[in-house]
């Protein structure tokens, strides 16, 4: 018994034995070039039917991207616009109703409270802004009057001090005033004494 593969034929050895006895063989030769012809057709059509079915795989794969990636896409465009330009009136348009689509409604809700919370900030600011003109204002006025009076102050402290200076001058002239007239008048009492 063996085989033998040569030059696209098979060849079968069978030996036939009859009571223990060698009666002859049997040889079978077989020309594969059919089986590997069929062999070739059968790769050609799977390589076709992998190619048509990964180019249809490839088209609905595309379609489907923008039916899925697309409502994302427009999401992380629209955050993007928020980030850079600080416009928090900016909204995601809402396509379907499924997880994207409630993705899309917390955003834009999102949006909407930042957007709140914006304008009170401003309101806020400017208001704040007003107080501290306001109140920047009435120190200026307090701090000119406070100014004038401390002025005001100065020059009757001043006056103050030249008249305590002049009534002391005044002060010495009637001490000594009355030193002299005291001693002139004990002058003529002690030669009547």
């Amino acid at each position: 018994m063996g085989h033998n593969f040569a030059d696209n034929i098979l060849t079968v050895f069978e030996p036939i034995v009859l009571d223990n006895e060698l009666i002859g063989t049997v040889c079978l030769r077989s020309d594969l070039s059919p089986m590997y012809a069929a062999l070739r057709r059968n790769a050609q059509n799977t390589a076709a039917v992998l190619l048509l079915a990964a180019i249809a795989a490839y088209i609905v794969s595309a379609r489907l991207q923008r039916f899925i990636s697309g409502p994302i896409l427009g999401l992380a465009k629209v955050a993007r616009s928020v980030s850079e330009m600080r416009d928090y009136s900016a909204r995601a348009i809402k396509d379907s109703n499924d997880e994207v689509g409630q993705l899309i409604d917390s955003f834009n809700e999102m949006l909407e409270q930042i957007q709140e919370r914006d304008s009170e900030l401003v309101k806020a600011k400017g208001d704040l802004e007003i107080r501290v003109q306001e109140r920047t204002s009435e120190l200026t006025t307090s701090n000119k009057q406070l100014t004038s009076e401390i002025g005001e102050r100065e020059k009757a402290e001043h006056k103050q001090a030249e008249l305590v200076k002049e009534l002391e001058g005044v002060n010495q002239e009637l001490k000594d005033f009355a030193y002299i007239a005291s001693h002139d008048l004990k002058a003529p009492l002690r030669a009547i004494k």
